[in-house]
């Protein structure tokens, strides 16, 4: 027999070789009888687009078997009907190829059906139709002990994957597109399978995904949690055997309770996020090859009661970087894991929009790796608890300190630094505090938030680096262990009036270090408050176009000097340098300055001050002590030099105006 059918076909209780493809069309129908065998050469099989009846009994069973009895000897049955339903009872189905049963779009009624010795799957299925497998239906004796899902697309608008007891094997990359719903029901068990050199298999989520107390898992995985053995060649299951499950922009309503997921993680994490929501709830994700739970900056999963353990490099929530947080959405970090806190890795850069905020809760945990910062352009508010649980850590990937191990390492924490928090422009209102900051710096652009009650500790250079035109409201913050003990003031300008207030005592200030050249503009004004030390290093220079106040007293005078300098505020660069002259350019007025000095120290510059106008600038009190530098002055005009003027010590002591 064989060839396609030309009108309705019965098959009696006969023995017949099928030896080529018997094609059944759109319209007709094949009715085998009971106790009919049909013996297929190699190459044969049924593809049925019409309707298949195959009705045998318990005594007389329908036969569809291989003519040299092995296994693959023939393709198998294929069902290609959307709209009408084949039916199976007393049915053996043998020796079949690599998809003994197969099924696209179709529905088949199954009754007392055994598949064996096939070459791979006894039933395969694009994942739309799910025949009832509660009826007696056996397909244990297979290398496959589960029903294929085929990779593609779910062809329907609305699928339902029962539990019956029979795992689902994902054969490569299924996709929930948008408008389309899959119901994973309690129960049910899915696993992944890679073929040799084929694609790697997962689920993309853009419609719908609802899963309730399932199992995701490897193929491999022979636990009687993910039901026993399904494949006869499994070996010990790996980390990364699988891909991921990845929802998209479109899917924010799926959700996964009570969900198990092992061994995936392969290029991507277990359970990964782009600008969606899901919820997660009562999620357990273990023994993945990457970060178990992997989500952008403008995804906002729901996550509760969440489990991860054992997975490579760390339990944590990955934050990638890329798109920023946009528009004026505003997002709350809340802590996650309950009594072990689970942190959040940043590995490239986040930002927050200019128009976005985004809110951090007492306890939450951002580590980042080497390349991984915070960039704030809008609003960022980060107030703590007063414990030392409740403070928001910001911290490196490979400090175990906070969030356990994020970097699958067993050494400490070495010292490989991070991109630091960056506030960009960010809008004033702006707010961290009872913050721990480590292994990087606060830097603050053109903004002046509030830092409070904050820890920044074991940065590579100061803990705070400043725009000039930055006046934060700095309170109660402690610098400790950094690089430069300090404050860095940027290279920029000054453009509208500020204050540099005095920060820590006498005996332990905070004091300012001068990058670059920092320039007060022709309208602003800088006052610096008694006490205040400001240091530079060779690139440091003040350049005043406009105002200049310094409000120093007898006994805490401003200082200008070298950041080698340790008699001033202290050990500022740890380093073994003494001071020597000409270490920072020093101070340069310009011809329209407004300066008034009182009570000021300038040491070792290269030039103390430089004048490029007609006049010294105001003394409301001495001294003005200018020492230890190259040359005390340097000026273009004929001017007196007042007897406030303290020159000692300088290479060039020279007092006459102009200089030689």
């Amino acid at each position: 027999l064989g060839g396609e059918l030309g009108v309705d076909t019965i098959y009696t209780d006969t023995e017949v070789l099928v030896t080529e493809t018997i094609v059944v069309p759109a319209g007709r129908r094949l009715l085998i009888y009971p106790g009919a065998t049909l013996v297929f050469t190699q190459g044969a099989t049924i593809e049925a687009y019409g309707a298949l009846y195959a009705c045998g009994s318990e005594a007389l069973p329908v036969v569809f078997t291989a003519a040299d009895e092995t296994p693959g000897g023939w393709e198998g049955i294929r069902l290609y009907n959307p709209t009408v339903e084949s039916v199976f009872s007393h049915v053996v189905i043998d020796y079949a190829g690599e998809r003994a049963l197969y099924l696209r779009n179709s529905a088949v009624s199954l009754l007392d059906v055994k598949i064996a010795h096939s070459a791979r799957f006894p039933v395969s299925l694009d994942g739309s139709v799910v025949p009832d497998l509660s009826r007696n239906v056996d397909l244990s004796d297979n290398p496959f002990k589960g029903v294929e899902i085929r990779p593609g697309a779910l062809p329907v608008a609305s699928a339902v994957w029962p539990n019956y007891a029979i795992p689902y094997v994902i054969t490569g990359l299924f996709r929930v597109d948008e408008g389309a719903t899959l119901d994973i029901r309690p129960g049910a068990v899915v696993k992944f399978w890679r073929e040799p050199m084929g694609q790697l298999p997962g689920i993309w989520v853009r419609g719908l995904l609802k899963a309730e107390n399932a199992h995701f898992t490897s193929v491999h995985d022979t636990s009687e949690a993910a039901g026993g053995v399904t494949y006869l060649e499994a070996v010990d299951p790996q980390p990364g055997d699988w891909g991921s499950i990845t929802f998209y922009e479109s899917s924010a309503k799926s959700y996964l309770r009570d969900v198990v997921i092992r061994y995936g993680g392969k290029s991507n994490s277990a359970i990964s996020m782009r600008a969606s929501s899901p919820e997660l709830t009562r999620i357990t994700v273990t023994d993945s090859a990457w970060y178990p739970l992997s989500a952008d900056a403008n995804s906002h999963p729901v996550l509760t009661d969440v489990i991860l353990a054992d997975n490579t490099p760390g339990d944590v929530l990955e934050i990638r970087g890329g798109l920023p947080i946009s528009g004026r959405a505003e997002y709350t970090w809340e802590p996650l894991g309950g009594e072990t806190p689970i942190a959040r890795v940043i590995r490239d850069v986040v930002t927050v929009g200019p128009e976005a905020k985004l809110t951090l809760l007492p306890g939450v945990v951002l580590k980042f790796a080497e390349d991984g910062r915070l960039v704030v352009q809008g609003m960022l508010s980060a107030i703590g608890g007063g414990s030392s649980e409740g403070r928001i850590v910001f911290t490196s990937v490979h400090d175990d300190e906070y969030g356990g191990d994020a970097d699958g390492s067993t050494s400490s924490q070495d010292d490989r630094a991070w991109g630091g928090i960056i506030f960009d422009g960010a809008d004033a209102s702006s707010e961290l505090r009872n913050v721990t900051v480590r292994y990087a710096a606060i830097t603050l652009l053109h903004t002046s938030p509030k830092l409070s009650g904050c820890q920044i500790t074991e940065a590579p250079g100061a803990g705070l680096r400043l725009s000039p035109d930055s006046s934060p409201d700095l309170q109660a913050n402690r610098y400790a262990g950094n690089g430069l003990s300090g404050v860095v003031i940027l290279t920029g300008t000054i453009e509208t009036d500020q204050h540099w207030a005095r920060s820590g005592g006498l005996q332990d200030q905070v004091v300012r270090i001068l990058e670059g050249e920092v320039t007060v503009g022709p309208r602003a004004i800088l006052d610096i408050e008694a006490g205040v030390v400001i240091k530079a290093g060779p690139a440091g220079k003040l350049t005043v176009l406009g105002g200049l106040r310094t409000a120093g007293l007898g006994t805490q005078a401003v200082v200008f000097t070298s950041v080698n300098d340790d008699q001033s505020g202290g050990d500022t660069n740890h380093s073994p340098l003494s001071p020597a002259a000409g270490d920072w350019a020093g101070i340069e007025i310009g011809p329209d300055a407004d300066v008034h000095l009182a009570n000021t120290a300038v040491y070792y510059a290269q030039y103390g001050l430089t004048l490029l106008g007609d006049a010294l600038p105001i003394v409301d009190e001495g001294p003005i002590h200018i020492a230890r530098g190259v040359q005390a002055l340097r000026c273009e005009a004929r001017m007196q030099i007042p007897v406030e003027y303290l020159i000692e010590q300088n290479e060039v002591n020279t007092t006459r105006c102009p200089s030689p």
